[in-house]
């Protein structure tokens, strides 16, 4: 195949939705059928053997949730699918919101049980209407039954728009469709009609230009980091969606956060803890490699000839935090280090206060995020933690150089540093912020820090 062909036969999508909603056990019945797996283990099936192949950490399998993003590879109908299955609980949104920014269409997952919000109705076209008149359906579902699938299909054709797929490719129109992922109906249908539907890899917009997939110069967006997916090597997988460029094993790329030569040695693609070689790569499609540290999460990696910079991921001003330090104080070595991975992986944030030795004060947008961050602490480092919840609700970044002690109104407050040395100032509530905008007019506090192409 031509580079052209390669990248136009690219889907890369993210499957989002609700906890619970049947996310992951979806994901492995596509990848059934796309033969990357032979037997489908629901997420649900905790007591049994099989757990989701997607769900490839420890706790995953142990509480039947996904907690981080996994990515997936098979080929169907001529097409290169890469799947990104994204955390469910809203605790993890931030991993969500990164995720998706690596894809180039998303699959959002409803339970049909819980109901349809009004900010997700979508588009539902009647299909196969000749099977309804067939006198043998009335009699295979009963008079009652019938009837009542006659209305509900009356009430979306009403409620339906005609199908557009200019309005589809423009974001303005959402098909829908109806299945079941645990029963197994109407998944190779959606799968289908999907891949049909769905763009090849589109423009990214970085900061000196919009960079095209067919540009035959590389350049690549890091949007994941996972520590330890093999415990047994404390392995550090940075992944990254490629936007330009053919990719070859070894090749030697620019790294612009650091302005160094880099060699992307040992490429792979990965089916939870399966692991792939990859020989080569094409926009659209998703690898990891390892790095010692040198990466973070909104990197960008770039031809030397063709310089190009994408902008950063927003952070998510977290909500909850607490201080943490090990039980052991000989633990201290593998407690900063794990604290550190965590963080660059965007499992927490991390804020180090003057004078405060061993401990870190962490940031959560949910309380789940404290039990994972313990929990992996636990397993994949040996480290058992004191954790000591704080009165804080808030965070507030302050923009520019400005000397805290001049600050007014901060006594009950905390002044931290974040992993970018920045100051940041945690207090209470919102209202007790107020009080310290009103006390600090010419001070600005930002929600969340500028990003790169900001400053």
């Amino acid at each position: 195949m031509t580079f052209l062909e390669e990248v136009q036969r690219r889907r890369t999508f993210a499957i989002i939705s609700h906890p619970d909603a049947g996310k992951t056990t979806l994901t492995e019945k596509l990848l059934l059928y796309g033969g990357a797996i032979h037997l489908a283990g629901s997420v649900k099936s905790r007591k049994t053997a099989k757990h989701a192949v997607s769900d490839w950490m420890e706790i995953e399998k142990q509480r039947g949730i996904s907690v981080t993003s996994s990515v997936l590879q098979f080929d169907y109908d001529g097409c290169r699918v890469n799947i990104l299955d994204t955390p469910g609980h809203q605790d993890f949104s931030e991993d969500t919101y990164r995720t998706l920014m690596a894809a180039d269409s998303a699959v959002m997952l409803i339970d049909v049980a819980k109901g349809v919000e009004a900010q997700t109705k979508k588009l539902f076209a009647v299909s196969k209407e000749g099977a309804l008149t067939d006198p043998r359906m009335k009699e295979l579902l009963g008079d009652d039954v019938y009837q009542a699938l006659l209305d509900d299909i009356e009430l979306l054709d009403v409620a339906g728009d005609p199908f557009d797929f200019d309005k589809v490719r423009a974001g303005e129109l959402t098909p829908m469709f109806f299945g079941s992922a645990m029963t197994n109906f109407g998944v190779k249908p959606f799968l289908e009609k999907f891949l049909e539907l769905a763009p090849s890899p589109a423009p990214r917009q970085a900061i000196e230009e919009v960079v095209q997939p067919t540009s035959e110069d590389f350049s690549a967006l890091v949007f994941k980091i996972q520590a330890n997916m093999d415990p047994n090597h404390h392995d550090r997988i940075v992944f990254m969606r490629i936007c330009s460029g053919k990719f070859e094993k070894g090749m030697s790329v620019l790294h612009r956060q650091s302005n160094k030569t880099i060699r992307l040695s040992q490429p792979q693609q990965f089916l939870a803890t399966e692991r792939t070689i990859v020989e080569d790569a094409y926009p659209g499609d998703i690898i990891g490699v390892f790095d010692a540290g040198t990466m973070g999460v909104g990197d960008t990696l770039c031809a030397q000839k063709h310089k190009v910079t994408f902008g950063d991921f927003p952070v998510f001003p977290p909500e909850f935090f607490a201080r943490v330090s090990p039980k052991d104080t000989m633990k201290r070595k593998q407690f900063q280090k794990g604290m550190t991975q965590l963080a660059q992986e965007g499992a927490v944030q991390i804020f180090e206060q003057s004078g405060a030795l061993d401990s870190f004060v962490v940031g959560a947008v949910g309380m789940l995020q404290f039990e994972v961050l313990e929990y992996r602490l636990k397993n994949e480092y040996g480290v058992d933690l004191l954790n000591h919840t704080l009165p804080y609700s808030v965070a507030r970044w302050i923009d520019g150089d400005v000397d805290t002690s001049t600050l007014k109104g901060l006594d009950n407050a905390m002044i931290v540093k974040d992993n970018r040395d920045r100051t940041v100032v945690l207090i209470a509530n919102e209202w007790q912020m107020s009080w310290v905008l009103e006390r600090n007019p010419d001070i600005t506090f930002l929600t969340t820090p500028k990003l790169h192409n900001e400053i």
